[in-house]
């Protein structure tokens, strides 16, 4: 988690907003006497158990758009690599000025993964990965980028 949120911040700029223990979803539930699915009672029991451990920390990239990191507190299971699955692939990221960005990632130590090139989409684009390997585009887009005209 250290390594991430590092990473996230030091690295990327975002900022850390609040983490969430398991004690504040065990008040919460207490304040809020609207009726619990079986999921939320069991997440709530599952807190009662835990005390004041961190379970989520929310990184703001932008104001109200966040990541949420989540605390494992037990051995992870080796997973398939994202490439041979359907579904989530990577996280891109839009800056104005690509190459600000890049000089930016670079002066705090993080490795870009390719150099600065254009994507099939017509956005200009490098990419990096995170400490856990998830793949991070970054990218600018262009007058003809496909996500600004269309396809």
């Amino acid at each position: 988690m250290e390594a991430m949120l590092r990473f996230y911040c030091e690295g990327l700029g975002m900022k850390i907003k609040f983490t969430l223990t398991a004690k504040d979803i065990v008040d919460y539930a207490k304040q809020d006497p609207e009726e619990k699915s079986e999921i939320a009672k069991m997440h709530i029991a599952r807190a009662e158990k835990m005390g004041d451990t961190p379970l989520i920390t929310y990184v703001e990239m932008a104001p109200n758009q966040f990541i949420e990191f989540f605390y494992c507190y037990s051995p992870l299971e080796e997973q398939k690599h994202l490439a041979d699955c359907y579904g989530y692939q990577h996280l891109a990221l839009q800056v104005e000025n690509l190459e600000e960005a890049y000089e930016s990632i670079v002066s705090k130590g993080i490795v870009p993964d390719t150099p600065i090139d254009r994507g099939p989409d017509y956005t200009r684009q490098f990419w990096i990965h995170d400490p856990e390997g998830n793949r991070i585009e970054i990218m600018e887009y262009t007058p003809k980028s496909f996500q600004i005209v269309g396809k």
